[in-house]
């Protein structure tokens, strides 16, 4: 039934529209539709929401405004003062009026997709963030693209307020009190948001942590595609890019992070363990990547054409002038393996010197020792509140107090 009512509405938008909105609209559909199969949404309800958003858009004010009253929903005008937001009101009645077709969500979703809603429905996400990134838009570049083929809806929806607050204030143009209030509702629910990223072969953990107008980036191993959403929703002034240690599914991705970065024209410093600099030469490095990629036979999970760039080696206890950031050098799984502690948000970023569940790194590498980790434990057993979160380099997180019950012999 669903197939025959997009039909129907396609139909009728083709005979309302111009061939170049019609052609706009078709694209929006497809994104829509897109979308939906990689989420596992609703593709023929998306279809029907696409096709009809942009019906009355080639209407003029005086038909839209009188066609507000006609369906009885002046009250929308309040939110919905300018006109060009108009045409999304009238476009599910007018589709009732002439096929006998109505659906509560669809009309949500269509009344709101140039504003957002605060109803955090699917449907009205997806047609809000399909109709600003549709591939016609002349800034949907290939990596955009790569963005909107891996993002969480949530993501690209910030992403898309984000983008239309910056533009619509570059052009000093109205902005809706509606995508105003989204908008500083989703900038406030970032605030010391920490976000995990994972989707690599060996499962390594990239964090984003927020906090004020600046990031920090820990352990980039995934690829800059899986972060830019979060990086270009949240604006920072800077960002600092952290590394644990230097193993290669910890720093693979930094240099192609740093290019995004440039790019973005985002401002950013780099930082790892000077124990560990050997990793980070940009041959010797790099070389040592390429050979771990090659032996491991995992040429088709990752690539890598350049190590990052470091601008400062650390040495234990020194301070990252970020909230009271401090990082504490754990040799063992490598002679400069590290950890970033925050006393003032109670977490630790382990990287691979201790996981959750008793797990600890690996000390059967040329530089790992397991004499230092025994000793890198004990410090962080004795040194730590046990109400400390550990963020690992690898699976979930875990507490002190929880870990400490592995390793009481420790203490």
């Amino acid at each position: 039934m669903n197939d025959s009512i997009a039909e129907q509405i396609r139909s009728l938008a083709k005979k309302e529209l111009s061939p170049w909105r019609y052609n706009h609209t078709a694209r929006v559909v497809l994104l829509m539709q897109n979308i939906a199969k990689r989420l596992y949404l609703n593709e023929d309800l998306a279809s029907i929401a696409g096709w009809a958003h942009d019906i009355a858009k080639e209407w003029d004010d005086t038909t839209l405004l009188a066609k507000i009253h006609h369906y009885h929903r002046s009250h929308y005008l309040q939110s919905h003062s300018s006109s060009a937001l108009w045409h999304g009101l009238v476009a599910m009645p007018y589709i009732t009026e002439r096929i006998g077709y109505y659906n509560q969500e669809v009309d949500h979703a269509i009344i709101h997709h140039s504003t957002g809603s605060l109803q955090e429905h699917w449907l009205t996400q997806l047609l809000f963030i399909s109709d600003a990134f549709e591939p016609g838009r002349s800034f949907i570049t290939p990596f955009y693209q790569s963005i909107i083929a891996v993002a969480p809806l949530q993501e690209l929806m910030q992403l898309v307020l984000t983008q239309s607050i910056t533009e619509l204030s570059m052009q000093k143009k109205e902005i809706s009190p509606l995508t105003k209030q989204l908008y500083h509702t989703m900038r406030n629910s970032m605030q010391k948001q920490l976000k995990s990223f994972h989707q690599n072969a060996l499962k390594e953990n990239t964090y984003l942590f927020f906090y004020d107008q600046e990031m920090i980036i820990i352990d980039p191993g995934v690829k800059p595609e899986y972060l830019a959403s979060s990086i270009l929703s949240f604006k920072p002034s800077s960002v600092k890019i952290l590394y644990t240690h230097g193993h290669f599914d910890h720093i693979i991705y930094g240099h192609a992070l740093e290019q995004f970065l440039k790019t973005e024209n985002i401002p950013y410093s780099s930082y790892a363990p000077k124990r560990d600099q050997q990793y980070f030469d940009a041959h010797e490095g790099l070389l040592h990547i390429q050979h771990i990629i090659q032996s491991y036979g995992l040429s088709h999970e990752y690539e890598c054409m350049a190590v990052p760039h470091i601008d400062h080696f650390l040495t234990h206890n020194q301070s990252l002038n970020f909230i009271d950031l401090i990082f504490y050098e754990t040799p063992g799984h490598t002679a400069g393996s590290g950890i970033f502690h925050s006393a003032q948000e109670h977490f630790m970023f382990t990287g691979d010197t201790i996981f959750a569940n008793g797990s600890i790194g690996r000390t059967d590498f040329p530089d790992s020792s397991s004499a230092d980790m025994a000793q890198s434990l004990s410090m962080i057993f004795k040194t730590f509140s046990l109400d400390t979160i550990i963020y690992p380099g690898h699976g979930m997180a875990s507490t002190l107090e929880k870990e400490i019950q592995f390793h009481s012999y420790m203490l």
